[in-house]
């Protein structure tokens, strides 16, 4: 299993420009695409905590359920489910009748 980790930083607004160029240096020689993707995002109708993420990109559905722990040493992990579908409508109005189940 893959695991993947991301490191967030906070950065004052005043120093965003002068980091610009160290992110160009550091990224050099890597290729970016557009990648289009539509999110919906379910949770109960009585909660708006998110149960869980419909992600559809291109002809696939991925469908990913975040859980979050936060610790005492100001670091936050999350642990991500997901897996991957063909693309079908259904798929949302599925989800969407187990979520007003709830």
């Amino acid at each position: 299993m893959a695991v993947e980790i991301e490191c967030k930083v906070q950065i004052a607004q005043k120093d965003i420009d002068s980091l610009f160029p160290l992110i160009d240096a550091f990224m050099e020689g890597v290729e970016f695409q557009h990648i289009d993707k539509k999110d919906a995002y379910y949770s109960t109708k009585n909660d708006s905590h998110t149960l869980f993420r419909i992600r559809q990109v291109e002809d696939q559905t991925i469908i990913t359920r975040k859980i979050k722990e936060s610790r005492n040493d100001g670091i936050e992990v999350n642990q991500e489910i997901e897996f991957t579908a063909p693309f079908q409508s259904s798929i949302h109005a599925f989800l969407l009748l187990l979520v007003i189940l709830l």
